[in-house]
């Protein structure tokens, strides 16, 4: 199953639902780096859609996802994967506080941003 979701993934980067069902499988048994690797496939496919910048649903789901991708990173990446994800969780904010930026999903990156600020105080 997992060889063909990665097949799967491979072959349509940008089809969200095949990433969510990787994730979904790697979260019940797989091994926590397929499921970081799931997590940010799926971000990148949402991310290639350009309605999350102008549509709050949209952005909503990608807001999820990304708190998901930095969850298992600080559960279980190095410091690269951790930085990596502080900096597309700044690049989601700032695309979308132009004209989302007073939803729930800007106000998801929002807490998001802070968490991983403060995990890296926290380092220093």
């Amino acid at each position: 199953m997992r060889e063909l979701l990665i097949e799967h993934t491979t072959r349509e980067a940008a089809a969200r639902k095949h990433w969510a069902v990787r994730a979904y499988l790697a979260r019940e048994c797989g091994p926590p780096a397929e499921l970081r690797a799931a997590l940010a496939g799926e971000l990148e496919a949402l991310r290639g859609r350009p309605e999350w910048k102008s549509d709050a649903k949209a952005l909503d789901d990608l807001s999820e996802v990304a708190a998901q991708l930095v969850e298992a990173r600080l559960d279980g990446g190095d410091d690269g994967e951790v930085r990596e994800a502080r900096k597309i969780v700044r690049e989601l904010l700032h695309g979308a506080t132009d004209t989302l930026g007073a939803t729930q999903g800007a106000e998801s990156l929002r807490m998001l941003q802070t968490r991983l600020d403060r995990h890296f105080d926290e380092d220093d």
